[in-house]
């Protein structure tokens, strides 16, 4: 449960964004949002009088965290959009909860509650039990205020196992080849982050989309390839560093695989298993392994010695059974209590 704004501030106080959203699916709220119509400073200044510390989290925009019994709220003044570039949006202060809802994305996102009281200008419950994903007014408008709301419907389609409205999907597939133009890849990769829960049902739905021919153009023929979604989906069970090297793969060659990763801006820890994974995994689908092979492998890979083990038995479906390798990795996993991965030493 959550705190009565309300009655904490002693002014309308809304609930707003996820946590609307969530509570009426059954899914526990982690973070909450609120808003209303009161200036940032303002609020600010409300907040000192109460007791209450702040940060200024996006001031500029309108937004401030204020500490509850030591938890962060972030409330945002309502805001109505003078003009976007596909980006970025010039936003204005306003008055109403129905002004500040009309700019959200997806009408499963433009809920919200005052106390126990329900604010759905846009029918979003109704399309929360039909499981459809909507767009608050015209998708192509919604979609050319920020491309990035491409990939998000994809994400929440996904997440929530709803059907996609067909006007959307449609927008979406003649919209999707603006976000590369117009979208951060720091942006578009953390999509992919925040969908690693779901990563299977994620690229299904960006295949459906035509997302992933624009965001990876070199590696077309693996996109329809469902072998490859059960791979990632696998992947992603595990860490980070994993899942997008599964991401990555299809690319095969160690310059194309780091080219990619560093274009999309992933962390040195994130680029160095990818291109290790493609390194090696033809050798140990050629047949032609051996132990004292696979152990110099095991050293050049250092500390993701495991992770390569780990993919190799746990995450990519051999075509056929390998009783060989199979007792290979099983021996290399064994040897593995011997093994320093940080100094890539077998002692």
């Amino acid at each position: 449960m959550y705190p009565d704004f309300c009655e904490i501030f002693g002014k309308d106080i809304y609930i707003v964004g996820g946590a609307v959203r969530d509570r009426f699916l059954g899914i526990d709220v982690v973070d909450i949002d609120i808003a209303s119509a009161i200036h940032p400073y303002d609020f600010k200044d409300l907040c000192k009088s109460l007791g209450y510390k702040t940060f200024d989290t996006g001031i500029e925009h309108g937004t401030v965290t204020v500490l509850i019994d030591g938890k962060p709220y972030e409330h945002t003044t309502f805001r109505t959009d003078i003009s976007c570039d596909g980006r970025n949006a010039n936003v204005s202060f306003s008055k109403t909860i129905e002004e500040d809802l009309s700019r959200r994305d997806f009408t499963i996102n433009a809920i919200a509650l005052l106390g126990e009281k329900i604010i759905d200008p846009y029918n979003g419950q109704n399309d929360l039990k039909n499981k459809i994903l909507k767009t608050v007014g015209t998708a192509e408008e919604r979609f050319s205020e920020d491309y990035l709301r491409i990939i998000r419907a994809a994400r929440f389609a996904s997440r929530l196992k709803m059907s996609i409205d067909t006007d959307l999907l449609i927008a979406a597939k003649e919209l999707a080849p603006k976000i590369t133009q117009h979208v951060s890849v720091e942006r578009i990769s953390d999509e992919f982050k925040k969908a690693q829960g779901h990563a299977k049902e994620f690229l299904k739905v960006l295949y459906s989309m035509n997302i992933l021919d624009v965001l990876f153009d070199s590696t077309k023929d693996h996109h329809a390839n469902e072998l490859w979604w059960e791979e990632v989906g696998r992947a992603a069970q595990y860490d980070i560093e994993t899942y997008f090297a599964a991401l990555a793969r299809p690319n095969g060659d160690k310059n194309k695989v780091e080219s990619i990763c560093r274009e999309y801006k992933l962390s040195r820890s994130i680029i160095r298993f990818s291109c290790q994974l493609v390194e090696h995994l033809p050798y140990f689908n050629t047949g032609e392994f051996s132990i004292e092979k696979s152990y110099q492998i095991l050293k050049t890979c250092g500390d993701n010695s495991s992770r390569l083990l780990n993919y190799l038995q746990n995450v990519i479906e051999q075509p056929e059974p390998r009783p060989a390798l199979e007792q290979t990795l099983n021996q290399l996993l064994v040897e593995l209590d011997g093994f320093e991965p940080s100094s890539g030493v077998i002692v």
